[in-house]
Parts: C-alpha cells; sequence; structure tokens
C-alpha cells in the first residue's frame, strides 16, 4: 500500500501559544490538530503569550534559543510562520532573518489580522520590511481574494500570495439537535461590524 505522502512531510509551525486565545491561536491549534491526526512530523514554536510584557518578552526571546539549536541538528520540509500586524509583524521579521542566517528555505507566511492594511500604510519601514520577507518567502498565505489583491497593490509583489480561508471543524456541527421547527436560530458571538460578515450572515438567514 502506497504511505500518504503527507506523512513524509516535516514542518517547523511558529506563531502564538496554540489553543489559548481567539484568532491565529485558534488557527495554528487546528493545524496541529490537523497534524496529529494525519500522523505529520512537525515541531510547534510558540513566540507569543498574553501576561505582562515580561512574560512576553522572555517568552520570545527563549523562542529564539529553542529556533536557533534546533536547527543546528534538524532540517524541516516547511517553514510555517503565523503573521500578523504591529507586535507579531517585528517578532516575526525576526525570525525571518534567524531563518535566513540559518540558510533555511522553503519559508511560507501565513498573513493575519484586519489591521495589516492600516499597519503597513502607516509606515514605509514597515512597507519596505514587508517587501524584503515576503519577496524571500515561498509563498504568503492570505484568508481571502480581496486581502491578496490589497498586498499586490501596497507591496507591488505578484505570484507570492495565495488565498487560504480559515477552516472550520465540521465534526463539530451536527443535524441529531435539529428541532422540526422551520425557523432558523442564530447565536452570533462577535464583533457586530461589515467585516465580520454579520450583515451577510443575516441576509443569507
Amino acid at each position: 500500500m502506497r504511505k500518504d505522502v503527507s506523512t513524509k512531510l516535516k514542518i517547523l509551525m511558529i506563531g502564538p501559544v496554540p489553543k489559548k486565545y481567539a484568532g491565529i491561536s485558534v488557527i495554528a491549534g487546528m493545524l496541529t490538530d490537523y497534524f496529529d491526526k494525519k500522523g505529520i512530523d512537525y515541531v510547534y514554536i510558540s513566540t507569543y503569550k498574553k501576561g505582562n510584557s515580561i512574560g512576553k518578552v522572555t517568552l520570545f526571546v527563549k523562542s529564539l534559543f529553542k529556533l536557533f539549536f534546533l536547527l543546528l541538528y534538524k532540517r524541516f520540509d516547511i517553514y510555517h510562520i503565523h503573521i500578523s500586524a504591529y507586535g507579531s509583524f517585528y517578532r516575526k521579521v525576526l525570525v525571518f532573518f534567524l531563518l535566513k542566517l540559518l540558510f533555511v528555505k522553503n519559508i511560507v507566511f501565513h498573513v493575519h489580522g484586519s489591521d495589516f492594511e492600516v499597519f503597513l500604510n502607516s509606515s514605509k519601514v514597515n512597507r519596505i520590511l514587508s517587501r524584503v520577507i515576503f519577496k524571500n518567502t515561498l509563498r504568503a498565505f492570505v484568508l481571502t481574494p480581496k486581502w491578496k489583491g490589497i498586498l499586490e497593490k501596497i507591496l507591488k509583489i505578484e505570484e507570492k500570495f495565495y488565498v487560504l480561508e480559515n477552516p472550520i471543524v465540521l465534526d463539530l456541527f451536527s443535524n441529531k439537535d435539529v428541532t422540526k421547527s422551520k425557523k432558523i436560530k442564530i447565536l452570533y458571538m462577535g464583533l457586530v461590524g461589515e467585516r465580520k460578515g454579520i450583515y451577510v450572515l443575516i441576509k443569507g438567514a
């Protein structure tokens, strides 16, 4: 029997502590759960956690040392880095240059954050750094076609950005609790605004 090719992959993923918070942490946790399910060989290095400034800086410094010593004896097929705006961006820039210093290839960025456009337009330095890291990666994933267009336009980079929508776990949903009522009841928990899609949800209902 032919072995699943995916089980041969070795992946290094870098991002916030998975499964602890909302946003990127949730997505990272879903991906690591999938890796566990498929038997994929991976290592996850956490570069951020919530808390006081000392705790955040300590964790990040430890993650850099862990990354450095790990790559002295082990290499991976894919280096998957979750990145957002502001602090996340600057942390991942340092991670990127450390990887390049260690002659790492096949770096993939996973871009999150609704403020990324504002962040890039706020500073020429941010745009320059973004162009450097994205032009020198294998590819960068964005969450929607809209974001693909925005980043390509601002950074003037083509053929680097690919759309990778956030996943959902279908096993969490089941029809067994559906009543015979024809009325649809929806519980929405999140920011009420156009960006979160609540108005699209209302129209769809």
